[in-house]
């Protein structure tokens, strides 16, 4: 028996972390695992339909940029008309100029540095666009006459060619390339001369 108080204390002590070793390394051991918060970022204020990295100046010294589409009207703190885009490092929101009067519902980076985007829209930052739109880095172009659908998905052919797909509604008519939901593009590949040459099936 321990008669000295600092004795009693000392042998207090060491059963308490012997204890409570044993208890953390079970707890531990039960633990699998965990999702942790991320940077906190707002996001956008409605659903996110297309996403894609974009890298405005090619070999140039900017970042490659996370380019959104959808439905939102705000991104982060920034407001926005369906497409925006953040730079990963910073977090930063930016706009590409008013944006779309509609929904954005799909988004291709192109070899030659363009952007595309497809969606329910006929304006893109002030510029006369059916439902296709091709950025080159400093403006927003038409391609051609547009599409009398929404593009649900693009992608571009090893020879430059652009292929959209999507929902055509029956009632679709009037503006627009009438494809039944499937049109295709011959483009050139220099930057900043992408110009529809056969919009066709």
């Amino acid at each position: 028996m321990l008669s000295n108080p600092t004795q009693r204390w000392r042998a207090r002590a060491s059963a308490f972390l012997l204890y409570a070793a044993s208890t953390t390394g079970a707890a531990i051991a039960q633990c699998g695992p965990q999702v942790l918060a991320g940077e906190g970022l707002p996001g956008t204020n409605f659903y996110v339909s297309a996403s894609t990295m974009w890298d405005p100046d090619g070999a140039g010294p900017a970042l490659p940029l996370l380019v959104l589409g959808g439905s939102f009207t705000v991104a982060g703190n920034v407001p926005c008309n369906f497409v925006a885009a953040q730079e990963p490092i910073t977090g930063n929101w930016s706009t590409f100029g008013t944006g779309t009067n509609g929904p954005i519902q799909a988004l291709l980076p192109c070899a030659n540095g363009d952007l595309i985007a497809g969606g329910w829209f006929n304006t893109i930052d002030g510029v006369n666009a059916v439902s296709v739109a091709r950025f080159d880095g400093t403006s927003w172009h038409p391609m051609g006459m547009g599409l009398a659908f929404s593009p649900r998905d693009l992608l571009e052919l090893p020879n430059g060619d652009l292929v959209a797909a999507g929902y055509a509604p029956s009632s679709s008519s009037g503006s627009g390339f009438n494809a039944e939901g499937l049109a295709r593009w011959t483009m050139g590949q220099a930057r900043g001369s992408r110009r529809p040459a056969r919009q066709t099936l």
